[in-house]
């Protein structure tokens, strides 16, 4: 399960730097000043770990005894672990919100496929990774996600739509009574609608066991 969030960082910033947060938050449809300042930080961190990587990849050297042997290092461990979580599948093509929604889903301890960008692609990860549930924009490139929903509902895995979209205006007639939330204020209806949605599901299915 993700690291859930219960340290306080105190940053100071120059006004430069407060408006330069702004301009980002505003110009990727983020939900808060603090939500657009985690992102940043989360962004600048994933770059620097594979950086490192990279660097740890070209200039450590390798010993013959680490050929075909894995060592009880934590970190090879953690690498080679299997990972739990239930998945939810993730498919947004606006990267830098796709990461802000990524992220609130991890910290509520799910693993996240995504954001993938286009609907082939979130087809095939719907059929190999068995996610537990999906969140979806109504498009992603040029294409609608009417096709990935039609997917999800033929596999009985249950969606919603995270947009600023109305869907009367860009899906089927089908579809217009979908769970949705808007993407503006994701931060405060994200967690409650993916509970609630599973809730539901896992009630269905008991009364039906039952």
């Amino acid at each position: 399960m993700s690291e859930k969030r219960a340290e306080r960082l105190q940053v100071m910033l120059t006004q430069e730097e407060v408006h330069a947060v702004d301009e980002w938050r505003f110009e990727n449809r983020m939900p808060s000043r603090s939500a657009a300042a985690r992102a940043l930080m989360n962004l600048g961190l994933s770059v620097q770990r594979s950086e490192d990587a990279k660097e740890a990849l070209l200039y450590r050297p390798i010993s013959s005894g680490e050929i075909g042997i894995v060592d009880n290092a934590p970190t090879v461990e953690a690498a080679i672990k299997p990972d739990c979580r239930p998945v939810i599948l993730l498919a947004d093509d606006d990267f830098l919100t796709g990461r802000g929604i990524g992220s609130m889903l991890e910290d509520m301890g799910y693993k996240v496929i995504g954001p993938v960008t286009t609907t082939d692609e979130a087809i095939i990860q719907c059929r190999e990774a068995n996610p537990i549930a999906a969140v979806l924009e109504t498009t992603i490139g040029q294409e609608r996600t009417d096709k990935l929903a039609d997917e999800l509902a033929r596999r009985h895995i249950p969606y919603l739509f995270c947009t600023t979209s109305d869907l009367r205006r860009v899906l089927p007639e089908r579809l217009w009574s979908s769970p949705v939330i808007d993407k503006r204020d994701v931060a405060a209806n994200l967690p409650s609608a993916v509970t609630g949605m599973l809730a539901t599901v896992a009630q269905g299915a008991k009364e039906r066991l039952g």
